[in-house]
């Protein structure tokens, strides 16, 4: 259609100024300061159509003739003219794209120049290619207000000539929003960026029935420069501002280029989960969580500064629950420097630079998860699973113990019968490891007839010398080393369990402030890099971030009770029988002490405890308080295959529970200071501590370092004359054991040193285990040399934990995150749930290690049961 006549102040007479200013307001006016060498910009052929090729606009010169009407407008320091609403509804149909353009002006040193424009979503008709902005020229329109939220709009400005020294600073006011910046724009001091786009905060508190009305725009440009600079503004309306469920928005943002997207929660949803994804993993880039208030802090400056807040490289993920904020502003902000994702620098441009290089591409996708009925649902499904595993191990128990009562009954009469019979005639005493073969020893004998007229440190010297003869032995058996009375060594055996649960209380409750400090701090300051979830399966619940990954440690603490009551039936049948006949119960099978075991169990419970604290808040400062009781676990483990067939040599429990302390130490140590002193450190003393064990447990405890005893076994090594028997070790089965154990453990040590491993703690896990299940597989093999076959139960069950190990550690290889990264690179390991929407691998790993450590501790615990009515002296030691 064709426009009304369009007017500019150099086309009008005095008279005509005159009158049209007549009912100008003050806020209808925009001033400016022209000089005679100003520019300004009309439109030609003014009836034509404004959308025809014909229409061109044109320069001309502001003369002398003209400089009258401004002058006189200069002494009211205004300069405007109202257009009328229809005359501006045809003016804005020859915009291009809703998108308005303003380019290359020149800007005067110290001169000011306004603009001011309507929000471009607001207009109820089809808009045209391109508009050229005028000098002093006002545009207005009526919007139309259907939700601020689609009428947002997003400003950008460009200068190739600006400079940090005469920047070009930009102003611009909405209805409830004022934005300002400069150009260039400065980041971290060091990088600078000549354009520069922010987007307007809506007024996210319009209501969608009002009638329309105006909403003016304002920019306002201004600079001290000496010199012309050549600038571009750029307004765009925002497409698809608003977030849906389940409805993926593409954009691209940059560092002076942020974007920011609103979202409000429906009504019948309660908990949501955004996330992020990227291809491009070089940038970095921070996305916060704010609550829908203006403005948006959505510059590198502020970003941090409200709200809850991650960096990401190529994956991010935020849950949010109503209750806390039911709209926000989710604020995309690209670092200059990405060294915060992958502590790697950029190389900081001489002269400000446009963002190509830099510009990030993403997607956000918002999603519904599971409601607080749901948690309810997978937390009781999950406690049912383990109240079967109770009902089903009970019933094997009591199926098994039935068996064996029926089984035995008849042989246990038989063997009591035999066994007082022998009694009545040897006499055998308190000692219940003692042979017969030993006391037929002559030099034993004459020791014994002595004993009474002796004084006590010859006493004392013939027990050594009697332990020597026992301990040196080529071929030992159980009752040379199950001499000492079993009320003794039960009782030393029984302060394992109450050390460890005095040293667990002084450890655990310091661990579980440190952890509520850790979490309150992420609530308060919102930094979510501080702890390493799996951000895609997070599932919040109680002020626990991560509460899924914390509960399925649950799985520990109730097969850690249920080992403790399997071990306190068999504690009670074995008392019961003691009490029916000791000296009978205490000569056949293994000698029973079951300290270690409950040591074991409370264990196994105390790593729940402790992983789900570190599951907190999993970061690389407390990470030794998911591995300390695993230590804890397997040395314990060890000691008690070792206490088997060694009741009366195994450690005293301050000694194991100070060689554990000293780990966990080192643990620490390794964490805080981990460089090639720390690493050279601590070879010197595993090396130590690998010959110490390994001399023990060679020698059965008959070693002494002595003052020369390191020249001695010098010349001894390099002496000529040695026989072939020298060379040829009188206990075979211990030193292949132990030439396996140490080549493992100098393995360890060197690529300990070549690699110098950052995650200390697992380091030290692995080295435990892989011992623990060396020992085992020896102690097995052993069984199966002297003849001794693995019963049915310890078979099956031995099936079983493998079976469990192996998928374990399946689910334990898919790392789901990683403090050894920075908190962008671990949140690329991220995955979904992968089970009942609430569990990811590693909780799978939880449940399953779990089980795989209960069966494994039944193994030990009915492992010898073959051996039940076999004496003392026909079982051999290995």
């Amino acid at each position: 259609m064709p426009l009304p006549p369009m007017e500019c102040a150099v086309n009008l007479s005095e008279e005509q100024i005159l009158e049209d200013i007549s009912g100008v307001r003050p806020d209808d006016c925009i001033f400016t300061d022209f000089t005679e060498n100003d520019w300004c910009t009309i439109v030609e052929n003014e009836n034509a159509d404004m959308d025809s090729e014909s229409n061109k606009s044109t320069k001309f010169k502001v003369n002398s003739e003209t400089m009258l009407a401004f002058e006189y407008l200069n002494k009211c320091q205004m300069m405007s003219w109202k257009l009328q609403e229809e005359k501006c509804h045809a003016e804005l149909k020859i915009c291009h794209k809703h998108s308005l353009s303003m380019n290359f002006f020149h800007l005067p040193a110290q001169h000011l120049l306004w603009l001011m424009f309507c929000a471009l979503k607001l207009f109820r008709w089809n808009l045209a290619d391109d508009i050229q902005w005028q000098y002093g020229k006002l545009y207005s329109g009526a919007v139309a207000s259907r939700g601020s939220n689609q009428d947002v709009i997003r400003i950008s400005v460009q200068s190739s000539d600006a400079r940090l020294q005469w920047p070009l600073l930009v102003v611009v006011r909405d209805t409830k929003t004022i934005l300002s910046w400069q150009v260039p724009l400065a980041l971290e001091n060091k990088f600078q960026y000549n354009i520069v786009s922010r987007t307007l905060c809506p007024d996210v508190d319009a209501v969608e029935d009002l009638p329309a009305v105006d909403r003016w725009l304002y920019v306002e440009l201004s600079t001290n420069s000496p010199h012309l600079l050549n600038f571009t503004v750029l307004a765009t309306r925002t497409e698809n501002f608003q977030l849906q469920i389940n409805r993926p928005i593409n954009l691209t943002a940059s560092p002076p280029q942020p974007q920011f997207l609103f979202f409000k929660f429906p009504e019948d949803v309660d908990r949501v989960v955004i996330r992020v994804n990227s291809d491009d993993d070089s940038e970095c880039m921070v996305v916060s969580i704010q609550p829908a208030q203006c403005p948006a802090f959505d510059l590198d400056t502020n970003v941090k500064f409200l709200g809850d807040y991650q960096t990401m490289t190529k994956k991010a993920a935020v849950t949010l629950h109503k209750t806390s904020m039911s709209q926000v502003h989710v604020v995309f902000v690209v670092k200059a420097n990405p060294y915060e994702c992958n502590y790697m620098s950029t190389l900081v441009p001489a002269d400000p630079v446009s963002d190509v290089n830099q510009s990030k591409s993403f997607q956000v996708l918002v999603e519904k998860v599971m409601s607080n009925d749901d948690y309810l649902l997978v937390i009781g499904s999950t406690l049912a699973v383990y109240a079967v595993i109770y009902i089903v191990v009970f019933l094997f128990w009591l199926v098994f113990y039935c068996r064996d009562e029926l089984r035995f009954r008849h042989i246990r009469k038989d063997l009591l019968v035999a066994f007082e019979e022998e009694e009545a005639t040897s006499g055998i005493g308190e000692n219940y490891g003692a042979i017969n073969s030993l006391e037929s020893d002559p030099l034993i004998q004459n020791r014994v007839r002595t004993r009474e007229h002796s004084s006590s440190v010859e006493e004392e010297e013939e027990h050594s010398l009697e332990k020597v003869v026992v301990r040196t032995k080529v071929s030992l058996m159980v009752a040379d080393l199950a001499r000492k009375p079993y009320k003794q060594n039960d009782r030393k055996y029984s302060i394992y369990p109450w050390n460890l649960l005095t040293i667990a209380i002084f450890y655990i409750l310091p661990v579980v402030q440190l952890v509520l400090t850790y979490q309150s701090e992420v609530i308060q300051t919102g930094d979510q890099d501080l702890c390493f979830y799996n951000f895609e399966c997070a599932r919040p619940l109680w002020g626990i971030f991560a509460f899924n990954s914390v509960f399925s440690n649950v799985g520990y603490v109730l097969l850690g009770l249920l080992f403790l009551i399997l071990v306190w039936m068999r504690d009670a049948e074995n008392q019961r029988q003691l009490n029916r006949n000791e000296a009978f119960y205490t000569h056949y099978g293994i000698p029973q002490h079951y300290g270690l075991f409950y040591a074991m169990g409370m264990a196994l419970a105390l790593e729940g405890i402790l992983s789900g604290c570190y599951h907190v808040c999993p970061n690389f400062a407390n990470f030794q308080f998911d591995t300390a009781f695993m230590y804890m676990i397997a040395a314990l483990s060890m000691l008690k295959i070792y206490q088997i067939r060694h009741p009366d040599i195994n450690a005293d429990s301050h000694v194991a529970y100070a060689v554990m302390a000293m780990f966990i130490f080192l643990a620490v140590i390794g964490v805080v200071y981990n460089g090639l002193p720390f690493w050279i450190v601590f070879s010197i003393f595993y090396a130590i501590l690998i010959f110490t064990l390994s001399a023990e447990f060679y020698y059965k405890g008959q070693w002494r370092i002595e003052r020369g005893a390191a020249i001695r076994i010098f010349k001894e090594f390099f002496s000529c004359n040695k026989t072939c028997s020298w060379y040829c070790p009188s206990y075979p089965d211990r030193m292949i054991f132990l030439l396996f154990g140490n080549v493992l453990n100098i393995a360890f040590i060197i690529v300990g040193i070549i690699k110098q491993f950052r995650d200390f703690p697992l380091y030290l896990v692995v080295i435990f285990i892989s011992n623990l299940l060396l020992y085992l597989l020896f102690y097995i093999a052993m069984k199966m040399r002297h003849k001794e076959h693995l019963n049915y139960r310890a078979i099956l069950l031995s099936g079983l934990s493998c079976i469990s190990w192996g998928f374990s550690l399946l689910f334990f290889l898919q790392e789901q995150s990683s403090w050894r990264f920075t908190a962008a690179q671990s949140r690329e390991l991220n995955n979904r749930c992968i089970f009942l929407g609430f569990y990811d691998a590693h909780d799978i790993w939880h449940f399953l290690s779990a089980i795989s450590l209960f069966l494994s501790f039944v193994v030990l615990l009915v492992i010898d049961d073959d051996l039940v009515y076999t004496t003392h002296n026909e079982i051999p030691v290995f």
